[in-house]
C-alpha cells in the first residue's frame, strides 16, 4: 500500500481527529493500511479474498483445493481457539462440502490434526502466500530484494518436497 496507495482509495470515511494525528501522508497511508488488515482479519477469507480480486485484479488461489484447503486452516485454528477443538455446526458450514480432501469432521467430535494434515495445510498457505507476493509483484513491477536468488532456490526446494508429499489421511 505505501508504493501504490490507490489500492486503498474507498468511500470510507476517516476523521479529521485522526488525520491531524499524523505528520505526514506517508503516515497516514500507513494508518489507513493498518485499518484496512485488521479489517479484513475480522471479515474472513471470503472478504479478503473479495478485497484482492476486487482492489487488485488477482485471484487469491489457483484452484479450488487451494480454497478448500486454506478454508480448513482458518477454520481449525478457529475452533481450536474458540471451541476447545470440537466440531460444530458453524465450523461445518464454513469448511462446506471437504470430499476432494482426506478429512473426515463429525459434528461433535474433537478434531486433532496430525502432524501430515498440519504439513500439507501449512505448505498450501505457504504456497498461496508466496504465489500472491509473486502476483502483486509482478503486477505492480515492485522490485524484488537481493534475497531473490536465495528466495528462488527455497521455492523450488518447497516445491520439490510439496510434489513428494503424501494427502493427509485421518483415521
Amino acid at each position: 500500500a505505501k508504493k501504490r496507495p490507490e489500492i486503498l482509495r474507498s468511500n470510507e470515511r476517516i476523521t479529521t481527529e485522526d488525520i491531524l494525528q499524523f505528520e505526514n501522508v506517508s503516515d497516514i497511508v500507513s494508518f489507513i493500511a493498518d485499518r484496512k488488515i485488521s479489517e479484513l482479519s475480522y471479515g474472513g477469507l471470503r472478504e479478503t479474498e473479495r478485497f484482492i480480486k476486487d482492489r487488485l485484479g488477482l485471484e487469491l488461489f489457483d484452484n479450488q483445493k487451494q480454497r478448500e484447503l486454506l478454508t480448513i486452516l482458518v477454520e481449525l485454528r478457529n475452533i481450536q481457539a474458540h471451541n476447545r477443538g470440537r466440531i460444530n455446526e458453524l465450523f461445518l458450514k464454513r469448511v462446506g462440502d471437504h470430499s476432494q480432501t482426506h478429512f473426515k469432521f463429525i459434528k461433535g467430535e474433537t478434531y486433532q490434526a496430525d502432524f501430515d494434515a498440519i504439513i500439507a495445510l501449512s505448505n498450501n498457505a505457504i504456497k498461496i502466500a508466496v504465489d500472491m507476493d509473486e502476483k502483486i509483484a509482478n503486477k505492480f513491477r515492485l522490485p524484488r530484494s537481493e534475497f531473490k536468488s536465495l528466495y528462488s532456490k527455497l521455492r523450488a526446494d518447497r516445491e520439490a518436497r510439496l510434489k513428494r508429499m503424501p494427502l493427509p489421511h485421518q483415521p
